[in-house]
């Protein structure tokens, strides 16, 4: 599979290279989570394909042993892995590469579209 030009490292969306002297569009970068449990096959094969896309698709990741945190157990224990991408459930059992791809270049847009809302929000009150 052709690899895309890698998330995080363009200019703004939509607006190409920026002038001269204007600062980059500051990266955005999802916080991914993969919830699991030791010896579980399928969890494997999640991080697994994390670590594939990794190198191309910046992202931050935790690894959360649900048998150690209460809450994760509580909420995960009969959908292991699940992935979450933003606090937002994206994966539960497996993970596909591609569909992975797409959600954190979705992510990445969401995070910039909100930003771009808050800094006009501010330019209006000042």
């Amino acid at each position: 599979m052709a690899r895309p030009e890698p998330i995080g490292t363009r200019s703004r969306p939509g607006k190409g290279t920026p002038p001269r002297g204007e600062k980059r569009w500051p990266m955005a970068v999802p916080k991914v989570a993969v919830y699991f449990k030791p010896q579980c096959h399928l969890c494997e094969d999640a991080k697994q394909v994390l670590e594939r896309v990794r190198p191309y698709h910046m992202f931050d990741l935790e690894e959360v042993n649900i048998n150690l945190d209460t809450v994760a157990y509580g909420l995960y224990s009969d959908k292991i892995p699940v992935v979450t991408i933003n606090g937002q459930m994206a994966f539960k059992y497996r993970v596909d590469e591609d569909r992975l791809i797409r959600r954190l270049k979705l992510a990445v847009d969401e995070m910039h579209r909100e930003e771009e809302e808050r800094r006009k929000q501010n330019q209006r009150r000042h």
